[in-house]
């Protein structure tokens, strides 16, 4: 079985998830209209028995492999790409197991498709293919013709194929992908990081890259969808926190980057996004303020429910992101941390409902500044919000613990907020927010 491709974006189209698709499933292709992208391909007729026939499966299924996976539907008929009408064909077992056959003869390296049947409500003999490709690791995959090899890319609705160079930078990537995601969250976050002010913060900073490279266009449409649809389509924040569906946005060097408010020098000042073409993005957001204590001076005061209550947000934009505007999935790094950039301490704060703030006894001021990683599932984060809070559980655990505090009392380890650990003051926010999300609040 392959493993899954961007399956947040596939299966909404669909309406349910692909194991779970019928005729109605495929239908509503239709209806709503469905156009041929990166990641989506229509074939009115099942691949006949040529040569000539073989090659088109082999060399439709390698170009979705070679950029960012998708799915080949067989029985959709499309005008100028858009899905129209239904065109039932065979689902014989022996029709699955021939394609699976000129897939393993033809496509090098192997792409490990699913291949699944979905009969007609009237005849069970008669329906649809679903090919789920998997975006490779391995790539660029190959399809054999005569004595050679030819690397076909889907591109939009049309596939093109490799020119040399193109091939030779695919076969370079291959065997740079790990230490290459690693070097690319160094970038990321560097990028980021030159835009936030020194004087703001302290900053929580969370960057994300896929395993996977994705593809967004960055254009005028693309940061129109983003203003419009993206971000006011993120899950709430507790109202009195910052909101991400308000950032002003502009484009950049394969990115489109996202702000709340600027200082004289074009800083960021307490919110920044950037999302980047290739599914990556980083994150940050102030999660406190300045503090004069007696005892300490001025230090930068980091409140702890500000933080756990950032961390699943910010998260759950990097994931949606990867998957819905680079069109890429399975799992990702996400690298985090705590910094103020004013050289100030950092301590870890609770409000205890009074109007100001008392550090904890067993905390102390942030020493270690380390920038833990976590590998996270874009999909399953997406799909559940419990998977979602169990993720920020995860990642909270690692910055509550550079100040010597265990755990995050916030949000528990199977992904449930504790009403306990709130401040009085935010105690009504929280239920709120808990009952908007649909997840549960502890006492």
């Amino acid at each position: 079985m392959a493993s899954p491709t961007n399956l947040v974006r596939l299966e909404s189209m669909l309406g349910v998830a692909v194991e779970d698709a019928d005729e109605a499933s495929v239908q509503r292709l239709i209806d709503a209209g469905v156009e041929e992208d990166d990641d989506v391909d229509f074939k009115a007729a099942s691949y006949g028995l040529t040569d000539a026939d073989k090659r088109a499966l082999a060399g439709d299924v390698a170009a979705l492999a070679n950029h960012v996976g998708g799915l080949l539907l067989l029985g959709v008929t499309d005008e100028d790409g858009r899905a129209t009408n239904l065109s039932a064909v065979s689902i014989a077992e022996t029709e699955g197991l021939r394609m699976q056959q000129v897939l393993t003869a033809l496509v090098f390296p192997y792409v490990d498709v699913a291949i699944r049947r979905v009969a007609t409500d009237d005849d069970p003999n008669v329906g649809y293919w679903l090919l789920l490709v998997p975006p490779s690791s391995t790539s660029p995959h190959g399809v054999r013709v005569n004595d050679g090899f030819r690397y076909p890319r889907r591109d939009g609705r049309r596939i093109r194929w490799l020119h040399e160079s193109e091939i030779a930078d695919a076969y370079r990537s291959r065997f740079a992908t790990q230490q290459g995601r690693l070097s690319r969250i160094t970038e990321v976050i560097n990028s980021g990081v030159a835009r936030l002010a020194d004087s703001e913060g302290p900053w929580l900073r969370i960057a994300l890259v896929p395993e996977r490279a994705g593809a967004m266009r960055v254009t005028s449409e693309q940061v129109d969808h983003i203003r419009g649809v993206f971000l006011p389509g993120r899950p709430p924040r507790p109202h009195y926190l910052s909101s991400a569906k308000h950032l002003q946005l502009r484009g950049g060097l394969r990115r489109i980057v996202g702000f709340d408010a600027r200082d004289d020098g074009g800083q960021t000042k307490t919110y920044h996004v950037e999302l980047h073409a290739d599914g990556s993005g980083f994150a940050a957001v102030s999660v406190g303020h300045h503090h004069v204590y007696e005892d300490v001076g001025d230090i930068a005061v980091v409140v702890d429910e500000w933080l756990s209550c950032e961390v699943p947000m910010l998260v759950e934009i990097l994931a949606a992101h990867a998957a819905l505007n680079s069109r890429t999935g399975g799992d990702a790094i996400l690298e985090s941390d705590i910094t103020d950039g004013s050289g100030s301490a950092v301590w870890l704060t609770h409000p205890r409902g009074g109007p100001g703030f008392s550090r904890w006894t067993d905390s102390t001021a942030l020493t270690d500044h380390s920038s833990p990683q976590r590998t996270i599932p874009v999909e399953p984060v997406l799909a559940s919000r419990p998977e979602l809070f169990v993720a920020a559980h995860l990642v909270l655990e690692d910055l509550f613990q550079l100040f010597e505090v265990p755990e995050p009392g916030q949000i528990s380890a199977d992904g449930q907020l504790r009403d306990l650990y709130f401040s009085t003051g935010a105690k009504q926010y929280v239920k709120n927010w808990a009952e908007q999300l649909g997840i549960d609040l502890l006492p």
